[in-house]
């Protein structure tokens, strides 16, 4: 569907670029490993039963799991990887992975975020949801 909506309504050139920079970094790294992308349920389904207070502990389970893989992207190039990387490539990571990744995601969601804030976030919700399920 992601894929579908760009090409029918293609993004303004800049965030086009940034998916390409993302992409191309993606390719040529060997470094770089991304987490499992832990999906089963979509996210307007998800929305709809948490609005509906209808979302059950399996649900917000799912949705750690979720905001664990979005963590373990936000911390790559912050110097919190276990890899070990030299602060050069800490920088090039981060230019070239997470701000991209960061202005897409702003495009997508209407609300510009930075990545450590958005890390802070994740960090919040994820204590939230181990605390009560």
């Amino acid at each position: 569907k992601f894929l579908r909506r760009w090409l029918l309504s293609p993004p303004p050139p800049n965030i086009a670029k940034d998916m390409s920079r993302l992409i191309q970094t993606l390719k040529d790294s060997s470094m770089i490993v991304l987490p499992p992308l832990h999906v089963h349920t979509s996210h307007g389904t998800i929305l709809n039963l948490i609005r509906s207070r209808q979302a059950s502990a399996s649900l917000f389970r799912e949705i750690d799991l979720m905001i664990g893989s979005a963590e373990d992207v936000l911390v790559i190039g912050e110097g919190r990887q276990q890899q070990k990387v030299d602060e050069q490539n800490e920088v090039k990571l981060h230019d070239t992975l997470i701000q991209p990744l960061m202005n897409i995601i702003g495009y997508e969601s209407g609300m510009k975020s930075q990545s450590e804030s958005l890390l802070n976030r994740c960090e919040v919700v994820h204590e939230v949801i181990s605390n009560i399920v």
